[in-house]
């Protein structure tokens, strides 16, 4: 007692050795930390004792402890209840093991509290407990599988530490707020069952879990972090229980760079300050979906070199970029890629990746995208999406028609490779496609804002002929082949005059002068030119007079209904070109 008397450290091992002769009766514990002994006088440095053992239950609920207290690598071999006590300054239990159960509900200390490598081994309530400064508690251990750790609104005024800490029961950090950070770097929840609760934590500096491992469900629904929340190379080794973080919020960086989730993952309706980072991770539920959707960040969400087995849900989401794939993201088959309804306002950039299905059904992305090493194998749908510019560069589309859907998509430019065969990897594309005249009104719109016109009648006679193919029958689809063969559905209205030159060819070769004689005598002594008398008969409004002077002999009856074949071909053939090119005929 001297030694307390004076404010130095009594350890109680270095006087004896043995442990039943360092017993601790609890009456005298309890009158010595409340200041109830008279004719002890506890130094300003307050009450320090090491190695001490307490084989009785110890009981200071209510009770009010003026003194800083260190009770440092104390074996508590029964139930110890500081419920609703009143630590008016700091108070340490470092290296101590609680045998049975410890109540410290509803406490209260003035200072900081120290747990460092502290063992409990029954049930442990720090409910509604109140810590004015920091809650020290690197290495804690509580051992039993069936006890509950549970700090439900724990109120903490300055920083929550439990590095490497080991949970081996259920815990809950139900409610808990700290005004610093909250760092369970390394630590280990180990219940496979219950697993830890931080819902509706509140957090007012950064919270790290790097490198924790979850065995069983890893609840943060609603949790806020004011700064970062990180837990980089944390394991949720779950294949049944969720690691659910939904509606959580961090006002900084999100890191789960290289974190391995073995069941399912939910993010739904989370919020992110300006990193949302998984390069890396390995999402490892193959019959689990990893679910980001409703997502809200005011940066990038990284995905590269992440491995998805399951499917991936980024629909509803808003962000500033988002990055997917990778080399690693190429080793396995994601079997959904959906990014429904998303809202890019910068960069979305996929690449090395392989999905079965690619659905972005009204994605809209403000800046730049590029698809690139991207494989789909069962279904794509991009459409109503909308994007600034869209670079595909070694896409492998579906190979089953129509089983990629573009209609209502929209953009301001677009590529599919090299300069001189991205317009027909695009048309191509379109082909095979479901079905969307506006798809190819779209991209003729394009090519036609791009200076290449060429290009854009490329687009709608690819149109034009799918129709015929799959669409029209019967007189449609006569009419459909013969505008596509005389003026390229409009858009080469100078076939006509190619096929113009070719039915006057044949016929002056057909109208040999041994074949034609005058229609009167009187004409006998006008020179005949087959060439002029062929175009006579085939232009209509026109009369170079010489299908009114001459005419085939009338035992050649094959040349003379050859006349009015040519006649017939003249009569379509030019107002056809005519209409063609004013536009008539589309």
């Amino acid at each position: 007692m001297k030694k307390v008397s004076a404010g130095q450290v009594a350890d109680l091992k270095q006087q004896f050795p043995d442990d039943a002769d360092r017993v601790i009766r609890a009456n005298f514990l309890e009158k010595l930390l409340t200041a109830s002994l008279r004719d002890i006088v506890v130094d300003r440095r307050g009450v320090r004792i090491v190695n001490g053992v307490l084989i009785e239950p110890l009981d200071l609920e209510n009770a009010e402890i003026p003194h800083h207290i260190a009770l440092e690598n104390f074996r508590f071999e029964h139930k110890v209840n500081f419920s609703k006590s009143f630590f008016r300054k700091s108070a340490s239990f470092s290296g101590s093991s609680f045998k049975s159960r410890a109540d410290f509900t509803a406490m209260k200390v003035g200072d900081l509290i120290l747990f460092q490598k502290v063992t409990f081994a029954g049930a442990t309530s720090f409910v509604s407990a109140d810590i004015g400064n920091h809650f020290v508690a690197g290495g804690i251990q509580f051992t039993d599988p069936s006890q509950e750790a549970d700090f439900t609104l724990m109120k903490v005024g300055g920083m929550a530490v439990f590095p490497d800490a080991i949970f081996a029961g259920p815990t809950t950090f139900l409610g808990v707020e700290t005004r610093g950070h909250f760092i369970a770097s390394g630590a280990k929840f180990r219940n496979s069952v219950k697993g830890v609760r931080f819902t509706t934590m509140k957090v007012g500096g950064g919270a790290f879990f790097q490198g924790a491992v979850f065995a069983g469900p890893a609840e943060f629904q609603f949790m806020k972090a004011n700064e970062l929340f990180t837990a980089a190379r944390a394991q949720f080794a779950s294949t049944e229980h969720a690691a659910d973080f939904m509606g959580m919020k961090a006002g900084g960086d999100s890191s789960f760079r290289q974190a391995m989730f073995s069941g399912p993952v939910r993010f739904l309706g989370a919020e992110f300050g300006t990193l949302l980072n998984f390069a890396e991770a390995e999402f490892k539920g193959r019959n689990h979906v990893a679910d980001f959707s409703q997502v809200q960040g005011d940066g990038v969400a990284v995905f590269t070199g992440a491995l998805f087995t399951g499917p991936v849900l980024i629909s509803d989401a808003r962000f500033l970029d988002v990055l997917i794939g990778g080399i690693r993201g190429s080793l396995s088959l994601i079997p959904q890629l959906d990014l429904s309804r998303t809202r890019i306002r910068r960069e979305l950039r996929i690449k090395d990746v392989k999905v079965q299905d690619l659905v972005a059904v009204s994605l809209q992305v403000e800046g730049p995208t590029a698809l690139s090493e991207l494989e789909i194998q069962g279904k794509a749908n991009l459409g109503h999406s909308s994007f600034l510019t869209i670079a595909l560069s070694n896409v492998v589309w579906p190979t089953a028609r129509d089983s990629v859907r573009l209609e209502g998509m929209t953009y301001k430019s677009i590529s599919a490779g090299s300069e001189s065969d991205s317009w027909i990897k695009l048309i191509d594309l379109l082909n095979y496609s479901v079905y969307n005249a506006s798809a190819y009104a779209d991209l003729e719109a394009f090519f036609q804002r791009q200076g290449y016109p060429d290009r854009a009648n490329q687009v709608f006679v690819a149109l034009k002929e799918r129709e015929r193919k799959e669409f029209l029958s019967g007189s449609t689809w006569l009419w459909n082949l013969f505008l596509g063969y005389l003026v390229n559905h409009g858009r080469n209205p100078e076939w006509t005059l190619y096929w113009s030159a070719i039915s006057i060819l044949l016929g002056w070769l057909l109208f040999n002068p041994r074949f034609m004689e005058p229609q009167k005598p009187e004409y006998a002594a006008w020179k005949y030119t087959g060439f002029w008398y062929s175009a006579d008969v085939f232009l209509p409004f026109i009369d170079l007079q010489a299908a009114n002077i001459w005419m085939p002999k009338k035992n050649f009856p094959f040349h003379r209904h050859s006349v009015r074949v040519l006649r017939i071909i003249g009569w379509v053939l030019v107002p056809m070109g005519l209409m063609a090119l004013t536009g008539i005929i589309k």
